[in-house]
């Protein structure tokens, strides 16, 4: 995935301050990847496991921990992160189909010459 990373923030930004972009996109990730999983899923599952919890007629003590169970812990945390990732991935077809008209001429190109 890096690899496509590279040449997406390449394509879109140019050349001149290449490294530049590639370390705030990574850090960019970074803080996505805290986000989506401390911020969104661990605040969902705590959410879920309280309503659990209540269920059962019990109530969260100070510094208990808090266990979820069943499917329902992690579904909607799921059904987020699958729409960002569907959304990565639009946004990645709509650049091929943006592009598509550039590289054909510029591959064409460059498997002629070595004819």
């Amino acid at each position: 995935m890096a690899i496509v990373f590279f040449a997406i923030v390449s394509e879109i930004f140019g050349l001149k301050y290449r490294s530049t972009l590639i370390n705030v996109s990574g850090a960019a990730r970074h803080i996505g990847a805290y986000l989506l999983n401390v911020k969104l899923a661990g605040n969902l599952y705590d959410v879920e496991a309280l309503k659990q919890l209540e269920a059962l007629g019990r109530f969260r003590k100070a510094g208990e921990d808090l266990t979820c169970e069943g499917v329902n812990c992690y579904k909607l945390a799921f059904i987020i992160m699958a729409a960002v990732a569907l959304f990565g991935s639009l946004v990645s077809i709509i650049l091929v189909i943006r592009t598509r008209k550039f590289y054909r001429g510029d591959v064409d190109r460059v498997s002629f010459s070595y004819r």
